[in-house]
């Protein structure tokens, strides 16, 4: 992992010949993606930039990386953007170059946006058994949605920490980044209160962790291991497409034929 931190920094560092600032920042999302990639498991896949809609016609800001389920339907699936189903999206993974506080708020807002979505197109399930998790302190009937932060750098992860605390006051756990990440630094996570377990999300009462990453070992293993670790309980219900496409939409009715009835009855 060690050697894995050389070649993503090598590779950022490259793409500061790119000028125009649209690539420079696709260029650098998709050193993460192809990691996080790497270590998702088989339930999800990790795509590049794209948007997310719900069935009531709500659209995202454009997402970095988007974790979706592997039975994501190509609504729209292009080899530079895709359109996804809110109900599909296991996580979103906001990328930066340099963490500061006016980056960080960005990255937090977006991500409490996505995690906004309502995700209300599911089906029953085929043997009639819902399934049911508990996340954020409360029970759902799907996986909610993931946020995570990426930087290749960033202002003292204490001072990031503190700017991080004061935007979190007030908000409902399950509306907040699930962790922050600077390659090479240092991580910002959460733990049970006055303990040393560490959660993969947070919930009322957590505290905000801050650990500094090894000099030698950097902090690849331990991203890989808690994306592993929160993507590996993601599931969704069948999804009711249906819902996102309602009858009549498409056109308007013009006839109406019933076999074996007679015309007009």
């Amino acid at each position: 992992m060690a050697s894995v931190a050389k070649r993503m920094r090598a590779e950022f560092e490259e793409t500061a010949v790119v000028n125009h600032r649209g690539g420079k920042g696709a260029s650098r999302e998709d050193i993460v993606r192809d990691f996080v990639a790497r270590y998702l498991p088989r339930n999800a896949e990790a795509t590049g930039r794209g948007e997310i809609i719900t069935a009531d016609e709500q659209v995202s800001r454009e997402c970095d990386i988007m974790i979706v389920d592997r039975s994501t339907p190509p609504l729209m699936d292009s080899r530079d953007f895709r359109i996804v189903p809110a109900e599909c999206v296991h996580g979103v993974v906001e990328v930066k170059s340099r963490l500061d506080g006016r980056e960080l708020l960005d990255a937090c807002e977006k991500i409490q946006a996505v995690k906004s979505l309502p995700k209300t197109a599911y089906g029953p399930p085929p043997d009639g058994n819902l399934r049911q998790g508990h996340y954020y302190g409360r029970t759902y009937s799907y996986t909610p949605t993931a946020g995570i932060i990426f930087a290749f750098d960033s202002i003292d992860l204490e001072k990031l920490a503190t700017q991080f605390g004061d935007w979190i006051v007030g908000k409902d756990p399950s509306l907040v980044p699930d962790s922050i990440w600077v390659l090479g630094k240092g991580q910002l996570l959460w733990a049970d209160p006055g303990s040393r377990n560490l959660k993969t999300r947070p919930d009322h009462g957590a505290d905000l962790v801050v650990i500094q990453a090894d000099p030698d070992q950097g902090n690849l293993l331990y991203l890989a291991s808690q994306i592993s670790i929160l993507l590996s309980y993601s599931w969704m219900p069948p999804l009711a497409l249906q819902d996102y496409a309602s009858f009549g939409s498409d056109g308007t009715e013009v006839f109406r034929y019933r076999p074996g009835r007679p015309a007009g009855s």
